[in-house]
């Protein structure tokens, strides 16, 4: 069991997928840090240092939180009947060609058809191990900065 969860650790690690989706949020985070402090004057970053940093990284985990609502399959029903009204147009589309081409011409949008679905098929196995690796990271950070914030206003 152990093992497995190593394993499946290391090939999610590998992949640049869960780093494009990192740099991402955490290009998020910096834009969203910079508004802050370009909204505050110098005195009050000075004051303001800690909850600027602890907002900034809880809209972040917010956020990461929010796609993955979306990914586990908020709306999904919407999404597959579209998925599969499109499919059902493409295939019209195709049989509608199919009619107006020769032999040749057939065999191969056959081949390049089954070329398109090889790709679409290598794409649907996506894993959310990206937007989990955000959402537990930001989130691990912003419970003890909002911790101490609630601290320095007095509320413990």
């Amino acid at each position: 069991m152990n093992r497995k969860i190593i394993l499946y650790l290391k090939n999610r690690f590998k992949e640049k997928r869960t780093y494009l989706i990192f740099i991402g949020f955490f290009i998020l985070w910096i834009s969203l840090f910079g508004i802050f402090v370009l909204g505050q004057t110098r005195r009050e970053i000075k004051l303001n240092f800690l909850d600027l940093f602890s907002v900034a990284t809880f809209i972040t985990c917010l956020s990461s939180l929010f796609v993955l609502v979306f990914k586990w399959g908020f709306l999904r029903g919407t999404i597959e009947r579209i998925r599969s009204n499109l499919e059902t147009n493409h295939q019209i589309r195709n049989e509608r060609r199919m009619q107006k081409m020769s032999h040749q011409e057939k065999e191969v949008f056959h081949r390049l058809e089954k070329e398109r679905l090889a790709k679409k098929e290598s794409k649907k196995n996506r894993s959310n191990f990206g937007f989990y690796l955000v959402f537990v990271t930001y989130l691990l950070a912003s419970i003890p900065l909002i911790l101490l914030s609630m601290h320095s206003f007095g509320f413990f």
